[in-house]
């Protein structure tokens, strides 16, 4: 989830604060950061002081301190007496124990902590600090302030993104936001019977980073009751009408408006928030509506009844630019006048918008072949996305299959298979596609061939680079050259109409990455990759970015390698791309080798420095690439 690192920088880092509060939301993992930095403290042999704070002990004096110290109650004699019989005081008072007020009390647990030190490390930790007590809340705060035993450390963590009142000013402060796409993919993949496909990538959008969410949202699956029993409490306390403004506003779309929600309400009276968010669960600022967790959509939409967020999606279908992803949402059984208005509007949004709405089309068109029809493009959609898994779901639904999308299909399917790994299955697929696809089919016939050709390079097979030419149009499937199946390649991208610039600048790239025209080839890559991330169509960055990141490295563009490094291990944690993700750890490894031997050359004496031969030259071996498929 990331917080391992925050943890690590907390108990080693040489520039740690000795006492620090997380800030978070629900769900943001701030309880899980404080656990896993007792675990690991007590595993490296420090003694570890824990306590949380809750809300039906906060007028209780010295609650928390009392869960804090309760460990350590036989360390208490070994102080001087006035100290002794303060903090006695807490745990056995008698009619000569009162708890002291002004400073004996507080000066009495610092000093019970630098003893404890004296025989190794000491965390505390308090989580929920909002809802600590008054007094222990001062202590702590005495404490934290006056620390100087490096040898120990003050956790502590509170909901919200500022620190409670009572806290120092000057308190160093973490705040913990939603998780890195990576992070969160991580997260879910971790959980048992965790969704695949399209379900997975709508999992990941609806939980916004939220761990909580994550782990929640795929555990329910689409049983959210417990979901519901979460946030009953706050949403049965609320008026009616806020109840119902609530499920509007959880039926509408992320991008979708405070005005567009209020006018589906037929209301402009923003005081029916007012009850949400004092409660805390919605903030609407700018124009905007946000709730405060991804669960609490999840429950205001899921607890009213089947014909009310029914009503609720055409009333926002009836005002809202997304109005036919609302009448799908509320169409009971197959609709062509939804089926088609959706299929128009797939070609407004980015790939994943596309390929979802294309799949509502097929399951909502009544007829045989309008179905298969939208289901091919929904497979094309997918696989331009780059979700292998939703690409093999997509191909499993039961149906007609359109034959004139038959070659499309196979482009689709060969490319989610080989980025499975599953070379020789992906090859032999669009091997007899090519051989049922017209040769007036020329714009297939591309697509076909660069799909084919990616997976050649990834498997290496001598047998695919042979077969070959069957896809490229010279003589049938009788081999020849990498640099002149690949330059065939080109010249059948310029000479086929209707290809998406995206194609060319990615056949141009390839074959000047294997001719080692390296300038030529960053450029192109950059081109694409702009054109492609703007419409969301990942899948070709799926083929190409480990080319992509070793013409970089041979360049010396070091730190562009080091971001598309990044960004690349992202997309492949989303979106299950096991092959690039180990190419591009290799291509990460490469690149930290180069950057150690550069700063070795760079050392006094060093032969760079000497006039000497130096191996502060690339050596490493080029990652096997692809064209892949085109969008």
């Amino acid at each position: 989830m990331g917080g391992e690192a925050d943890v690590d920088r907390i108990l080693r880092g040489v520039d740690r604060p000795q006492s620090l509060l997380v800030l978070g939301d629900t769900g943001t993992g701030k309880t899980r950061l404080l656990r896993i930095a007792g675990k690991e403290a007590g595993e490296r042999g420090a003694r570890v002081l824990s306590a949380r704070a809750c809300p039906s002990e906060a007028r209780q004096s010295y609650a928390c301190l009392h869960q804090l110290l309760l460990p350590v109650l036989d360390e208490f004699d070994n102080l001087p007496d006035p100290q002794q019989r303060a903090l006695h005081a807490l745990f056995a008072p008698t009619a000569d124990d009162a708890v002291p007020e002004g400073m004996v009390l507080p000066a009495a647990v610092l000093t019970l902590l630098a003893q404890l030190a004296r025989t190794g490390p000491v965390l505390l930790t308090v989580d929920d600090l909002q809802d600590c007590d008054r007094d222990s809340l001062a202590v702590l705060s005495f404490v934290a302030r006056r620390l100087t035993d490096p040898s120990v450390t003050v956790l502590f963590s509170a909901h919200g993104e500022a620190p409670p009142p009572g806290v120092p000013s000057d308190l160093a402060v973490l705040p913990l936001g939603p998780l890195s796409p990576r992070a969160a993919a991580r997260l879910l993949d971790a959980q048992p019977g965790a969704p695949t496909g399209r379900a997975r990538l709508e999992l990941l959008r609806q939980a916004e980073g939220n761990p909580l969410a994550i782990i929640e949202l795929s555990r329910a699956g689409e049983r959210t009751r417990g979901i519901q029993q979460m946030y009953a409490a706050r949403l049965e306390a609320l008026p009616e009408g806020t109840q119902h403004a609530l499920l509007y506003a959880a039926a509408a779309l992320p991008q979708e408006e405070l005005g567009t929600v209020m006018a589906a309400l037929g209301s402009d009276d923003l005081r029916v928030w007012a009850p949400a968010e004092a409660a805390g669960l919605i903030t609407v600022i700018g124009g905007r509506l946000a709730f405060g967790n991804p669960l609490a959509r999840t429950a205001a939409y899921h607890r009213r009844p089947a014909q009310l967020r029914r009503r609720a999606h055409k009333d926002l279908a009836a005002v809202s630019a997304h109005g036919p992803s609302h009448l799908a949402t509320a169409a009971v059984g197959p609709d062509e006048s939804v089926a088609a208005a959706l299929q128009a509007a797939s070609a407004l949004g980015d790939r994943f918008t596309a390929a979802r709405a294309l799949e509502q089309a097929a399951l909502l068109s009544p007829l045989g072949h309008d179905r298969a029809r939208r289901l091919a493009a929904a497979l094309t959609a997918a696989s331009e996305l780059g979700d292998p898994a939703w690409v093999r779901e997509l191909y499993a639904t039961p149906g007609e299959v359109d034959p004139e999308q038959t070659g499309a299909a196979a482009c689709a399917v060969g490319g989610a298979l080989s980025l499975l790994s599953f070379q020789r299955e992906a090859f032999d697929l669009l091997l007899e596609a090519a051989r049922h696809t017209p040769e007036s089919d020329t714009k297939t016939g591309f697509a076909l061939a660069a799909v084919a050709t990616g997976i050649a390079r990834q498997s290496g097979l001598p047998q695919h680079w042979r077969q070959l030419g069957f896809f490229v149009g010279r003589v049938s499937e009788d081999g020849g050259q990498h640099t002149d199946v690949l330059a065939s390649l080109k010249a059948l991208a310029s000479t086929t109409t209707g290809l998406g610039r995206p194609a060319q600048l990615l056949t141009t790239a390839s074959l000047a990455h294997h001719t080692d025209e390296s300038d030529l080839c960053a450029e192109q890559f950059r081109q694409a990759g702009e054109r492609l991330r703007a419409q969301g169509a990942l899948g070709p960055l799926a083929w190409t970015v480990a080319d992509q990141v070793d013409t970089l490295l041979d360049l010396g563009r070091w730190s562009e390698a080091e971001s598309l490094i990044e960004e690349g291990l992202s997309y492949a944690a989303v979106h299950r791309w096991t092959r690039v993700e180990m190419d591009l750890e290799a291509l990460g490894t490469t690149l930290r080798a180069l950057r150690c031997a550069a700063r070795a050359c760079r050392a006094p004496g060093s032969p760079a420095r000497t006039g000497a031969p130096s191996a502060c030259t690339r050596t490493a071996p080029r990652m096997p690439g692809c064209c892949g498929p085109a969008v």
